[in-house]
C-alpha cells in the first residue's frame, strides 16, 4: 500500500511532455508511481479538476538571513517553492571569521549593503588561498560561488560593496577552485560596463574550468539593445566552448512605493524625514494635514538622499510615466494610462499631487515603479528571453529588498499571466512554464533528485486549482525580528504542496509539518 495516492489530477511533469490525466503515488519520501491507475494508499487526495506538478525550484532567494528566524520562508512557501538556494549576488551569512561577523551583520540589515572598508588588491597568496577555499567549500557540498559587480548594490551610506572592484585575476583564481573540484556554478551580478572585456574573460574562464557561468540579466530603461547585445554575447560564448547562461525575471523587477514601504516618491526628499520615523497611523494623519502636505509637494528631491539608492532606483526622483496604480488582482504588464503621468494629465494636476494623494488616502494603496524589464512597455522583451534556450528562470528575491520589493510571487505569477491570462501579447505553453521553474533550475544548480515527477524522484509537489489560482495585492506585515517590516504577497489556488511525500501547506495553510532540510551538492 502506498502512502499517499493523487487520484485523476492532470500531470505535468517538468519535462515539458504535454499534460496527461493519471495517479500519482508517494512512498516514504519519493514518488514511486505517475500515471495509469495507481494501487491503494493510505490516503488518497482527489485530484480531478486540478494540476499535479513539481514543486517550484527557486535558485534565488537571499533568505541568507530569513532561514535563520522562519521555520517556512514564507512567501516563498505559499507559492508552491519548494527547494530555494541563497547565497546569491555574493552575500551570504556563511562561511565567516567571527571578526567579520558584524560586517555581515550590517550587510543584510541593509538587505545587501555592507560597510565601505579599505579594499586592498588580492596577492598571489590571497588568490591561491581563495582557489584553496572554494574548492574545499565545494567538495563540501556547495552549490557554487556568487559574486556583485554591480552599481546597484550600495550600503546604507551610498558607498559600493567591496566585490564590486575585484580584480579579474582573483575571480579567475575563484573560478580555478570551482574546475578543480570539477563542480559548482560561478554567479555574478554584473554591469557590463564594458561588454567586450567582460565577455573576455568570462569566456576563457569557462573553458579553462568547464564549470557552468551565469549572470542576471534584464532589460534597462537606461539602454534598451543593452539585452540583446549581451544575448549575443552569450550565444558567442557557447559557441567558443563556454557554458554561459543569463538568469532572467519572469516579470518587470519593480519597487513597490508606498507611505508604509522604505520607498515612495517624497521619501527621497528632506521635509519627508520628520514623518518618515512615525508610527504608520500616525504618519497618515500628518501626511494628510494641508500644511504639511503643500510643503513636501514644494520640496524637491535632495541628492543627498538620491545617492544611497542604485542608479536605476534613482530614477524614482521624477519618472512620473513609470509609476503606475497597482489594482487588485496587482497588474504587473500596466498600460500607459495608468501611469501617474497620464492620470495628473487627465485631472489638470501635477503629477507630484496625483501620487501624493492616492498614497496617502490608503494605506494599502501602491504605485508600481518597474526598475528594469519594462523597457518597451511590454512584456514582449522578457517572453524573447523567456524563450532562449541560452537562460535560466530566476530572480525571485524573497529574501531580498524585503521592504521595496516582493517578487516571491514569481512562480505563481509565470503560471497565471504567461500560462492563462496575458492579454497584449502571447503567453506561453503551460507545460514550457512549469519545465522552466522545475527540472531546469534543478538541473542547472544540480538538483539532480527533484523537479520532474517521475518514480525514484523526491516526492516535492504541488496541486494547483489553476482555475482558481489568483495573486492578492502586496502587503506590508511587520514580522521580522524586533517587529520590523517587510512586504509579502499571497496567492490562492494551492489546493496542496508537499515536501519530501509529506504536506505542508493545504488550502493556503501551513500543516505544521516541517521537513525541509539542508541540501549539500552531490557529485
Amino acid at each position: 500500500m502506498h502512502d499517499i495516492v493523487i487520484r485523476g489530477g492532470s500531470i505535468i511533469d517538468g519535462t515539458g511532455r504535454p499534460a496527461f490525466t493519471g495517479d500519482l503515488a508517494i512512498e516514504s519520501e519519493r514518488i514511486a508511481v505517475v500515471g495509469g491507475k495507481a494501487g491503494r494508499g493510505r490516503r488518497v487526495i482527489d485530484a480531478d479538476g486540478f494540476l499535479v506538478t513539481p514543486g517550484w525550484v527557486d535558485v534565488h532567494t537571499h533568505y541568507d538571513g530569513q532561514a535563520t528566524w522562519d521555520p517556512i520562508l514564507a512567501p516563498s512557501s505559499w507559492h508552491g517553492v519548494t527547494t530555494i538556494l541563497f547565497g546569491n549576488c555574493g552575500v551570504g551569512f556563511a562561511p565567516v571569521r567571527p571578526q567579520h561577523r558584524d560586517a555581515l551583520i550590517d550587510l543584510m540589515e541593509g538587505v545587501e549593503d555592507i560597510p565601505g572598508p579599505v579594499r586592498e588588491r588580492a596577492t598571489a597568496d590571497d588568490i591561491a588561498e581563495m582557489r584553496r577555499l572554494t574548492e574545499e567549500a565545494v567538495r563540501a557540498g556547495a552549490f557554487g560561488f556568487t559574486t556583485s559587480r554591480t552599481n546597484a548594490h550600495k550600503t546604507t551610506s551610498g558607498e559600493m560593496v567591496p566585490g564590486r572592484f575585484a580584480e579579474i585575476d582573483e575571480l579567475t583564481g575563484i573560478g580555478q577552485g570551482l574546475g578543480a573540484a570539477a563542480a559548482g556554478t560561478f554567479g555574478m551580478n554584473s554591469d557590463f560596463e564594458d561588454e567586450e572585456a567582460e565577455f573576455a574573460w568570462i569566456t576563457r574562464l569557462g573553458k579553462e574550468t568547464g564549470r557552468p557561468i551565469w549572470f542576471l540579466l534584464t532589460d534597462r530603461p537606461t539602454d534598451p539593445p543593452r539585452w540583446r547585445r549581451i544575448m549575443a554575447a552569450v550565444h558567442a560564448a557557447s559557441d567558443a566552448g563556454a557554458s554561459v547562461t543569463a538568469q532572467v525575471a519572469g516579470r518587470p523587477v519593480g519597487v513597490i512605493l508606498g507611505v508604509a514601504t522604505s520607498l515612495n516618491p517624497f521619501a527621497i526628499r528632506e521635509r519627508y524625514k520628520p514623518v518618515e520615523s512615525l508610527p504608520l497611523a500616525e504618519r497618515l494623519v500628518r501626511l494628510r494635514d494641508p500644511a504639511v502636505r503643500r510643503a513636501i509637494l514644494d520640496d524637491r528631491p535632495s541628492p543627498a538622499l538620491l545617492s544611497r539608492f542604485g542608479p536605476l532606483v534613482q530614477l524614482v526622483a521624477a519618472q512620473w510615466d513609470r509609476m503606475y496604480v497597482m489594482g487588485d488582482p496587482p497588474d504587473y504588464e500596466p498600460r500607459a494610462e495608468t501611469s501617474v503621468a497620464a492620470i495628473a494629465a487627465r485631472e489638470g494636476r501635477t503629477p507630484d499631487e496625483v501620487a501624493y494623494d492616492y498614497l496617502t488616502a490608503e494605506v494599502g494603496n501602491f504605485l508600481f515603479f518597474p526598475v528594469t524589464g519594462y523597457t518597451r512597455d511590454n512584456h514582449e522583451p522578457i517572453r524573447e528571453m523567456l524563450t532562449d534556450p541560452a537562460t535560466l528562470l530566476g530572480l525571485g528575491d524573497g529574501g531580498a529588498h524585503v521592504a521595496m520589493i516582493v517578487d516571491a510571487s514569481a512562480p505563481t505569477y509565470m503560471l497565471t499571466h504567461w500560462g492563462r491570462d496575458r492579454k497584449r501579447g502571447p503567453g506561453l505553453p503551460l507545460e514550457y512554464v512549469v519545465k522552466r521553474q522545475t527540472s531546469e533550475t534543478a538541473d542547472f544548480f544540480g538538483f539532480h533528485d527533484r523537479g520532474r515527477l517521475e518514480p525514484g524522484k523526491r516526492a516535492d509537489i504541488n496541486l494547483i486549482d489553476f482555475d482558481q489560482l489568483r495573486l492578492h495585492p502586496p502587503e506590508v506585515v511587520h514580522d521580522l525580528p524586533a517587529g520590523g517590516k517587510r512586504l509579502v504577497q499571497r496567492a490562492e489556488g494551492y489546493a496542496a504542496t508537499l515536501v519530501a511525500g509529506i504536506p505542508v501547506f493545504e488550502r493556503g495553510e501551513h500543516t505544521g509539518a516541517k521537513p525541509g532540510r539542508l541540501v549539500r551538492h552531490r557529485r
